[in-house]
């Protein structure tokens, strides 16, 4: 991306931030778990990109913001000494709106799906949430954590065999229910 003026850079900045806002907020807020951290972040973030001389190293603006926003706030996370991240951390659950659970589906069976999130580790929770509800491929992913494509992909592989191996009776049991 090229900026020719203070002015054009302004304007496509806050194309950015209209575009990408929400989305910002949503992958932001899962790993601070705070909403005034979070939304304090997107605004560095924007500031930092607004104090950049020129942007011609960002070939695609998503998985940069996204990269971007997480090495900001793991910074404040950890100047705050609020981060431990640890392999088996139960801090990256996916929120409700985001597992589209049919309404008929009774309470014990969302206890399930929140039982079969929980033996997920950290990564693959993220990892899970980058792939899934923001679409990013597996190299956008390994470019926005920080390990190699390879490690994501087996990292996606074995949380969703997890997640199989523990679904499996429920989907049997709703099919037996429809049947």
């Amino acid at each position: 991306m090229k900026f020719v003026s203070r002015e054009n850079k302004e304007e496509t900045l806050l194309k950015l931030y209209n575009l990408y806002y929400n989305e910002l907020f949503n992958y932001g807020y899962r790993v601070a778990q705070n909403e005034d951290i979070t939304r304090d972040c997107i605004q560095d973030l924007f500031l930092q990109m607004f104090k950049r001389a020129s942007f011609n190293d960002i070939r695609d603006p998503k998985p940069y913001l996204i990269k971007s926003l997480r090495f900001i706030i793991i910074d404040v996370l950890k100047k705050n000494k609020k981060l431990l991240l640890t392999p088996n951390e139960p801090n990256w659950l996916l929120s409700a709106e985001d597992i589209q659970i049919n309404n008929e589906i009774d309470e014990a069976t969302g206890n399930r799906i929140k039982i079969a999130l929980d033996t997920l580790t950290h990564r693959q929770k993220e990892i899970i949430y980058l792939r899934f509800f923001s679409g990013f491929n597996y190299e956008e992913i390994a470019q926005i954590t920080g390990i190699n494509n390879q490690s994501v992909r087996n990292l996606f592989s074995t949380a969703i065999k997890q997640l199989r191996k523990i679904m499996l009776p429920i989907l049997l049991m709703a099919i037996d229910i429809q049947a």
